[in-house]
């Protein structure tokens, strides 16, 4: 049959026809399944999990290694009141004092030299991306896992708007956590609501009459073969119930969109926790990449209003706060759930212009505490500082992701990767 080039609208309209509103996947699987209460994928039938957050423009290297700025008082902003020592050569930024105890036990710091200095090349270097496809693809389609919805992000945007996939997944950008709730299958059913089943059926088949049109364009539309399996997957696996009104309640929001706040950003990775993700994206714009600021007071100050806080609320709820006999919530208890924050590059001494490599945060059970950071007073890093393949191999590695997800990011590097790998091993437990 001849292919037919149709836009991503066009075919959603013909999908709707043809199909009915179930042919949508989860940009809106199931909007008849109206709800408060969550009914989720088996939540442990996954235990691995990254939250990945990216800030454009940052991550300024204030944050995760401090210390090494404490010699230059007119860089970085830092004083010895500014610095947080945690332990095992791990010294952060005060606001990092926020946290519970029981993450900053889990917490590192990582250098990362990707040598590239302009915004796209840092980026595409850091993220290991051709934009298309990067190392979030290997490593969300290596976790392997039950669920369709491997690699999510969330809201409208991110710093790579990738548009390939990689083993079959493919980023997932959703903006509505109603829509995540519905298609998992909501609380209030009525008598007018379609069994699940019956509805998984009548999208497969729906999927199936769209797959000329799929076939015809591979590139804008992407995602869609993944967002009909994902729903047909939620809707054919047992639930779990789940107060979701309390969950929006604690991150302080009243909206199910995703994106408008951070806070919503967090509440929305939580949720696709449940729903047995395996890597949920996190990008935020803004003022990261703020020049002429040595002293980062715009970026401090941005950092303590707007992540700190749903940060935190996010932590407690995950990894539990030991000080205040605050244990996780039970579904994330003995889960390995990886939280990584990131950027393009860190400032340099030199009208805070962007430097050459990243300080990544990451927590996790599997991480040992301490820092490899690797940078000086001026924001320069060491030549022996990893590269960003083996940062993301390391990262397979921390959640026990197969070998071969290991060593398809350690080949996505070349040479001086697999001895970057060995080094970043410090800071793991395995």
């Amino acid at each position: 049959m001849k292919n037919i080039k149709l836009s991503r609208r066009e075919l959603l309209s013909h999908s709707a026809i043809g199909g009915g509103s179930l042919s949508l996947g989860l940009l809106n699987p199931l909007g008849m399944f109206g709800s408060n209460i969550l009914y989720g994928a088996d939540a442990t039938s996954q235990n691995n999990h990254l939250v990945f957050i990216h800030l454009e423009g940052g991550y300024s290297a204030s944050f995760a290694a401090a210390k090494a700025f404490l010699n230059n008082p007119n860089f970085g902003g830092i004083t010895d009141a500014s610095i947080l020592t945690v332990g095992n050569g791990l010294a952060v930024h005060k606001s990092f004092e926020k946290f519970p105890k029981s993450v900053l036990a889990q917490m590192a710091t990582a250098g990362i030299l990707h040598n590239a200095a302009g915004h796209p090349a840092a980026r595409m270097a850091g993220l290991v991306s051709d934009s298309k496809v990067g190392a979030l693809h290997y490593l969300a389609a290596g976790m392997g896992g039950p669920s369709s919805n491997k690699l999510v992000q969330a809201g409208p945007s991110f710093a790579v708007a990738f548009n390939g996939s990689y083993n079959g997944v493919a980023v997932q950008p959703l903006t509505d956590m109603k829509t995540i709730i519905d298609a998992l299958g909501g609380g209030e059913v009525g008598p007018y609501t379609p069994d699940r089943l019956i509805a998984a059926k009548a999208m497969a088949a729906a999927g199936i009459q769209s797959q000329d049109l799929l076939q015809g364009n591979p590139n804008s539309l992407t995602s869609m073969p993944t967002s009909y399996a994902s729903a047909i997957d939620v809707l054919n696996k047992p639930v779990q119930v789940f107060d979701s009104n309390k969950m929006l309640a604690d991150y302080g929001i009243n909206s199910t969109l995703v994106g408008k706040t951070v806070a919503s950003q967090f509440a929305f990775a939580e949720l696709m926790i449940r729903a047995s993700s395996n890597v949920i994206m996190i990008g935020n714009r803004g003022v990261w990449d703020n020049h002429n600021d040595p002293k980062m007071t715009t970026v401090f100050n941005k950092m303590d209003a707007d992540i700190i806080p749903a940060l935190t609320k996010f932590f407690t709820r995950v990894y539990g706060d030991v000080d205040n006999n605050i244990a996780p919530l039970p579904e994330f208890a003995g889960k390995n759930i990886v939280t990584v924050i990131y950027g393009d590059f860190v400032r340099e001494a030199d009208n805070s212009g962007h430097g050459s490599g990243i300080t990544a945060t990451v927590v996790g059970p599997n991480v040992k505490q301490g820092s490899l950071d690797q940078i000086n007073g001026s924001g320069l890093f060491a030549s022996s500082t990893p590269n960003p393949s083996a940062f993301w191999a390391y990262l397979a590695t921390i959640l026990k992701a197969p070998s071969d997800t290991v060593n398809s990011l350690v080949n996505l590097g070349g040479a001086g990767t697999a001895a970057g790998l060995q080094t970043l091993k410090g800071l793991s437990k395995i």
